[in-house]
């Protein structure tokens, strides 16, 4: 078999995998959350900053209801 893949006319076997994988998401059909924290489901490549998770909590507003956890952004899910 043989075949190439390109996005927006980049060959995807010429990119270095680390920026094909930070580049690529995918949006599953079925809601799921890791067995983590609240924190690790949001920010799985620890990117961001508290700071940054709570402003995205405060726009969808999850705000209120995530800092009432005891553990706030670290319980578990």
């Amino acid at each position: 078999m043989s075949g190439k893949i390109t996005i927006d006319g980049l060959d995807t076997s010429k990119l270095p995998l680390s920026l094909l994988r930070q580049s690529i998401s995918l949006v599953a059909q079925d809601p799921f959350l890791w067995f983590s924290s609240i924190r690790d489901n949001l920010d799985p490549e620890k990117e961001l900053g508290d700071e940054k998770i709570w402003m995205v909590l405060r726009k969808l507003g999850l705000h209120d209801a995530i800092s009432a956890l005891p553990d706030k952004l670290d319980t578990v899910l």
